[in-house]
């Protein structure tokens, strides 16, 4: 089950980033739906520095009872024990052409990385 839901994360994830170049540009503020519950989870902010876009987490919407700061305790290297917010979960995506390929992303909830394949978006030269 935690495969699945890690996977649902994922898919969310990378599709917004790919569908929303659709029309323009991955950079900006999307936010992150909990496919589950239907609840917004976080707000990632997409950035783009020497052709290179990672994805940080600017805002978590938690319940007053949870922790509003997690941290990331089953995280590897650099990123155990970091705190949810301000964390940088999208790394080493590129653009070449109307394709985006490459790239990490890392769940915060299971410390778990995850290689990406590619996506090609539309309306883009």
């Amino acid at each position: 089950m935690k495969k699945l839901l890690a996977g649902f994360f994922i898919c969310a994830t990378f599709n917004a980033f790919c569908g929303g170049a659709q029309e323009n540009s991955p950079i900006g503020l999307w936010k992150n739906i909990d496919d589950k519950t239907g609840k917004s989870k976080a707000l990632i902010r997409i950035t783009e520095h020497g052709g290179v876009f990672e994805g940080r987490i600017e805002k978590l919407f938690r319940d007053p009872g949870e922790d509003q700061n997690p941290k990331c305790i089953k995280c590897e290297g650099a990123l155990k024990d970091q705190p949810s917010l301000g964390m940088t979960i999208l790394t080493g995506i590129i653009q070449n052409g109307t394709e985006y390929s490459g790239g990490t992303i890392v769940d915060p909830e299971n410390g778990k990385s995850y290689k990406r394949a590619s996506c090609k978006t539309k309306g883009l030269s």
